[in-house]
């Protein structure tokens, strides 16, 4: 999971954007929502379906997303941690459950043409992340 995280961050997970420079597809609509080019910033978190899963962990802690992207997400788990609101282990447990889990229902709708509802990716963010902590 970590690893898939500072990909996302650092922009080089094979989105369709991405793909498509590189030739190797023509279609480059989002397969979550299906409205959109599949780029870094649309996929993490300007996109409908990502957007609520993330508003959803957002909400454990009392939060809200602005401006529904991987920048804000980072700078309030940055701004929760140095002012000792959250622990950093729960933060970034929570973090890379969200990128992972959006990452996979991706590669879930796109290679075997099933889908989860947002509930059943929010639950499994949350019992990711319940489980990496109980084993620290």
């Amino acid at each position: 999971m970590p690893f898939t995280s500072l990909k996302a961050i650092k922009g080089r997970l094979p989105t369709k954007d991405r793909l498509q420079r590189w030739n190797i597809t023509t279609d480059t609509n989002c397969v979550l929502c299906d409205n959109s080019t599949e780029t870094h910033h649309h996929l993490f978190f300007k996109c409908n379906y990502s957007n609520q899963i993330a508003t959803k962990c957002f909400q454990m802690y009392g939060g809200q997303l602005r401006d529904n992207n991987m920048n804000q997400l980072l700078d309030y788990l940055v701004s929760q941690w140095h002012a000792k609101y959250m622990e950093p282990d729960k933060d970034s447990s929570v973090f890379t459950a969200l990128i992972w889990w959006i990452w996979k229902e991706r590669n879930f709708r796109l290679f075997q043409s099933k889908s989860r509802s947002i509930e059943e990716v929010s639950k499994l963010i949350h019992h990711d992340a319940e489980v990496k902590l109980k084993s620290r």
